[in-house]
């Protein structure tokens, strides 16, 4: 990470004069979800939270892996 931090400072002068600050984060992909879920319905689902959370999150939470 020194590295690239390295390499930021070195074209820094080639950056916008406001910004102010350059942030560089590791991370992992393996951190990042591989399903996103929505759920849509005729009906209201604004009440439906504890439901959905009790019969659809949970179960799926429990499977390994998850």
């Amino acid at each position: 990470m020194l590295r690239d931090r390295e390499k930021i400072d070195a074209v820094r002068h080639l950056l916008p004069k406001d910004v102010e600050r350059v942030f560089i984060r590791q991370f992992s992909t393996a951190d990042m979800p591989v399903l996103n879920l929505r759920i849509s319905s005729d009906r209201e689902l604004s009440g439906a939270f504890d439901l959905l959370d009790k019969q659809l999150k949970r179960p799926l939470e429990r499977v390994e892996g998850v």
